[in-house]
């Protein structure tokens, strides 16, 4: 507790500097509420699952993007509305996180895993990330016992990050639970990865959206993925649609991050979103 009570504050500083000057003051608010002494023995207050995400890099940037939609497991409905991602511009990173994690628990516990005399380096929240996800994982456990019974407390964190000591992007990953065809082993591990799409789309569909088999358009291909992602049945969801909101894209570069908006869905909190609803530019 006495390391935690030292570096409260200085992950969540920095983000919360950042996003009170790119204008988002919502992500502020979280970092601001969650690095407090208080919030290092509050429950982790029980958030509903989030499910969108598409990480990917070309030559020269990473890219992350995302919906905007927390969902109730049991009806499928919009339980929120909200960013699920927090950008580092001068990290030269921004991290999404889907499942039952969100960004503020991640904040705060990178807050307690930094070292207090260590720079605050893209490397250093990079080596901290694998413990934060796994002591959320282990609070969520403790607090939400019933959602841990039905696989409901599952956490991932995607990475768009520019390494600026090899000049070269990456996209990350760290996941609590592995599923699927993902190896047990990966579990709390910090892995490089070509790119993750999620909800999964089959290849052949990849392959319509993509047809050169690679992104082009870097924001109009995510643009596409999201808007097809909406038609995809997702399982953690009952086979409804897990992509609404407000979808958000980052543009990871040497020069720092980038963020805009890039497609809105109509639904709001309490309507379970129709799949074949077009979104609305912008």
């Amino acid at each position: 507790m006495a390391k935690a009570l030292r570096t409260v504050g200085k992950v969540a500083g920095i983000i919360s500097t950042i996003a009170i000057a790119v204008g988002r003051p919502e992500i502020a608010a979280i970092a601001a509420a969650v690095a407090t002494p208080a919030a290092l023995a509050a429950p982790i207050t029980g958030k509903p699952p989030m499910s969108a995400v598409n990480v990917f890099t070309d030559n020269r940037r990473a890219y992350l993007a995302t919906d905007g939609a927390a969902f109730n497991c049991d009806t499928g409905a919009i339980a929120e509305l909200g960013s699920k991602a927090v950008m580092m511009p001068s990290l030269h990173m921004a991290f999404a996180v889907t499942g039952r994690g969100y960004p503020g628990p991640i904040i705060a516990a990178l807050d307690r895993h930094v070292s207090p005399v260590r720079e605050l380096t893209q490397g250093a929240i990079l080596q901290a990330m694998p413990a934060a996800v796994r002591e959320v994982r282990y609070r969520l456990a403790v607090d939400w016992p019933d959602d841990e019974a039905r696989g409901h407390n599952q956490v991932r964190v995607f990475i768009a990050a520019y390494d600026r000591i090899r000049a070269r992007p990456r996209a990350l990953s760290i996941i609590s639970d592995p599923i699927g065809d993902e190896p047990p082993g990966d579990a709390y591990r910090l892995r490089e990865i070509e790119g993750y799409v999620s909800p999964a789309l089959d290849p052949a569909t990849i392959k319509r959206l993509l047809p050169h088999g690679y992104i082009t358009d870097p924001k109009a291909d995510a643009r596409r993925i999201l808007e097809e992602q909406r038609r995809v049945p997702f399982a953690g969801l009952g086979g409804r649609c897990g992509v609404g909101g407000t979808c958000e894209f980052y543009t990871v570069s040497r020069k720092g991050v980038e963020a805009e908006q890039i497609v809105r869905f109509p639904e709001v909190v309490g309507e379970v979103p129709n799949p074949g609803t077009p979104g609305q530019l912008i």
